[in-house]
């Protein structure tokens, strides 16, 4: 980030530090007016025109933003590309909408068997507790002399 948006500012710092301030500008690539933009132009001085200030300001925003695009752009793609392999490793996925419905039918199926024979077998567990309940009260009732009353 640049640390002068104003060129008064940037003036009095430089001035007042005879150095140039703003060395994040300083020794940008930034061809004025007239020159052209290519791998051999120039690195510039600070500038001491406020136009010249002005449109490194711009070139080096172009470039800040221009960074972070790229940067974002491959956030992007780099997560897009893990959700598509995630949707890949879910079950089902080589399935039609016709075989899916099919598996979820015979699931249903499956469940409703499971849900008869848990049924059935609570039913055996409460018959057993019953029996195993008279059987000890029998066998108490005898052992202490006690005869029960129907």
């Amino acid at each position: 980030p640049l640390s002068f948006s104003d060129y008064g500012e940037y003036l009095a710092t430089t001035i007042k530090n005879l150095q140039p301030a703003g060395s994040n500008l300083a020794g940008r690539r930034n061809p004025l007016e007239g020159e052209e933009n290519d791998d051999d132009d120039k690195i510039l001085a600070a500038p001491l025109r406020r136009d010249e200030y002005i449109k490194l300001v711009a070139n080096a925003e172009r470039d800040e933003d221009t960074d972070l695009v790229k940067r974002l752009a491959s956030t992007v793609l780099e997560k897009s590309q893990a959700v598509d392999e995630s949707v890949l490793n879910l079950p089902g996925m080589g399935r039609t909408k016709c075989e899916q419905m099919t598996l979820i039918g015979r699931l249903l199926e499956e469940n409703r068997e499971t849900e008869c024979e848990l049924a059935k077998a609570l039913a055996e567990a409460a018959n057993l507790k019953n029996e195993v309940r008279s059987l000890l009260r029998e066998t108490t009732s005898k052992a202490l002399g006690i005869e029960e009353e129907l």
